[in-house]
């Protein structure tokens, strides 16, 4: 076991006492001294504790697994390097890939709303995915789960004056 090797801390003005305030009563006073003066062997102490300690020092736990000499894995087993590493940015995402977005699914009733009404002036646009996309992605407390409930839903929005665009693919 060895000291933990955190040179910007000191500078900071942080105490044990301090971090263990920060995180609330998930770590102690005496806990985090022994940690960063290497009286305790980190793989003894839970993750969830250690990514709280790495928070508060405002680092990764790739980096506090580093400052502690200990190999990611040996501290955080359930988690895959990358997550937290340096080396995320060779991920994907940061290379410009994409991952296409989903596309909501439709239920079924709001289905059956549009063919069984769709023709009618007052619904006219139900069929449309502009509006099935809108009116599914649309944050409300409840959910329509029946054919009349869709239609008041849809008239709602249209009486509110909405007119959505067409989705980006």
């Amino acid at each position: 076991m060895k000291r933990l090797a955190l040179p910007d801390r000191p500078s900071q003005g942080w105490v044990a006492n301090q971090i263990s305030d920060r995180i609330g009563e998930v770590i102690g006073q005496q806990a985090v001294s022994y940690w960063e003066n290497g009286k305790v062997n980190l793989k003894n102490v839970h993750p969830r504790k250690l990514r709280a300690y790495a928070e508060v020092l405002r680092i990764t736990p790739a980096e506090l697994a580093e400052a502690a000499g200990y190999e990611f894995a040996e501290l955080f087993p359930d988690e895959p390097p990358a997550a937290n590493a340096r080396s995320a940015a060779l991920s994907a995402g940061a290379m410009g890939y994409r991952i296409p977005k989903q596309r909501p699914v439709i239920p079924d009733v709001l289905k059956e709303a549009a063919d069984q009404y769709g023709d009618l002036p007052m619904f006219q646009g139900i069929r449309e995915y502009r509006w099935q996309h809108f009116m599914v992605t649309t944050p409300r407390k409840k959910t329509p789960q029946d054919v009349e409930g869709w239609l008041q839903e849809f008239q709602a929005l249209k009486g509110m004056g909405y007119d959505p665009e067409e989705p980006e693919e």
